[in-house]
């Protein structure tokens, strides 16, 4: 994992914007509309990157929480309807993978998406194979097979791979888990991005 200057430097503004503005290490009481930010962002801990062979591996984990707030157009006036909307997806946990070259300089994944034939082979891998390469592994050690995955169609502006993986009866999902890729499209191997505990434990409480 490439860890850069300008990682660390938002590493570093975003501890001077909590310690400015007296806010504790919970971030307790977040909006809904700060809340998605704040867990869609790297400083969650639910964005993990790889770069394998110049090519960049992003996963981000979408928890049952931030799963209810995206997925619904509705504005919660109690925790109640929040709640009962939450139980939809108790058991659920979604994955968006986005995979891009690491720099300008390098063009695996845009030839990939640019050039006919190549990205006619990622269309029939993901219709008939891709579903199977994603696995959730829990703290038990139990493989939980991925339930739903949908490949994105390719976006010129922003070539980038853009996959979203769901998995089902994962029983918690505030524990130690660990998404595994076996990456068949540029054959980079088994990739595994472990998520402890510790990040469910300390993420955000949502003020409805």
């Amino acid at each position: 994992m490439k860890v850069t200057m300008n990682r660390i430097g938002k590493n570093i503004f975003f501890i001077l914007c909590y310690i400015m503005t007296g806010c504790n290490h919970n971030l307790d009481n977040l909006s809904p509309r700060e809340y998605v930010r704040f867990l869609s962002s790297q400083e969650s801990g639910l964005s993990q990157t790889k770069t394998i062979d110049d090519i960049k591996f992003k996963c981000k984990l979408q928890i049952p929480s931030l799963i209810t707030l995206l997925s619904s157009a509705a504005t919660y006036t109690s925790k109640e309807q929040f709640d009962t909307e939450k139980d939809y997806h108790k058991n659920q946990l979604t994955v968006v993978f986005l995979i891009e070259d690491d720099s300008h300089l390098n063009h695996r994944v845009k030839e990939t998406i640019f050039k006919t034939d190549l990205y006619s082979k990622l269309i029939s891998y993901s219709n008939n194979e891709l579903q199977k390469d994603f696995a959730l592994q829990l703290s038990n050690g139990e493989i939980v097979p991925c339930g739903f995955v949908h490949l994105e169609a390719a976006n010129s502006v922003a070539p980038i791979i853009r996959i979203s993986a769901t998995f089902y009866n994962n029983k918690s999902d505030m524990d130690d888990c660990t998404i595994i890729f076996d990456d068949n499209i540029f054959n980079s191997g088994r990739i595994k991005f472990h998520y402890n505990s510790k990040i469910f434990n300390n993420l955000p409480t949502l003020k409805i």
